[in-house]
């Protein structure tokens, strides 16, 4: 009982004492706050798709993993989104329909879109608001292009999202990771030491 008690107060401990000051909250960008609730329901919504479809033969994330996994798709859809303002990209319906589009055909259909979204870990409610950040994406590589980058490793866009983390600021709970702004890159959390004692 008193090992139980004490990993309690350890957990409470690190997440008072570390990351982000409100216990609901499991990251911010800029001014936009991502809840623990965003993130559980994006994990619930994917594990609940994935008994629907065989995926015995795919090696789909669980546990941390996957939490983590959840949590970055709402990271860098908001970091998108803040890069998409600061720079004025338009995105319009018809850029998410024809991305959208691409996908169908390239999946085979709409009606093998639920498996093969299962399959990637990715949440249909969250659906559009991934085409979104694809075509976010795309839209700042061009900008990059037009501008003389001739990059083809991806460091160009690195950059923007460095100097993005940097410009907005950026919190993440340590349940979730810890941000590398040198990187520009979600981390995997490392368990706190006080709790692995107690194991």
């Amino acid at each position: 009982m008193k090992r139980k008690v004490l990993v309690v107060v350890a957990v409470i401990s690190a997440l008072v004492l570390t990351g982000c000051s409100q216990v609901n909250t499991a990251g911010r960008v800029g001014k936009k706050e991502i809840t623990n609730k965003e993130v559980q329901t994006t994990i619930n919504q994917i594990l609940q798709e994935r008994r629907k479809f065989d995926t015995t033969q795919s090696n789909l994330p669980t546990g941390a993993q996957l939490n983590l996994s959840a949590f970055q798709f709402h990271f860098y859809s908001a970091l998108f989104d803040a890069i998409a303002a600061g720079a004025k990209l338009q995105v319009t319906d018809g850029d998410i329909a024809k991305e959208r589009a691409a996908i169908l055909a390239q999946v085979g259909g709409e009606d093998r879109l639920p498996a093969a979204l299962a399959k990637a870990s990715i949440s249909f409610e969250d659906f559009p608001r991934y085409l979104r950040s694809v075509v976010i994406v795309a839209r700042i590589k061009e900008a990059l292009a037009a501008a003389g980058d001739t990059s083809t490793d991806g460091s160009g866009l690195q950059k923007v999202i460095i100097a993005a983390g940097q410009r907005e600021g950026v919190e993440v709970n340590p349940r979730y990771g810890k941000w590398n702004a040198t990187s520009g890159s979600l981390e995997a959390p490392t368990e706190n030491p006080a709790i692995a004692q107690l194991k």
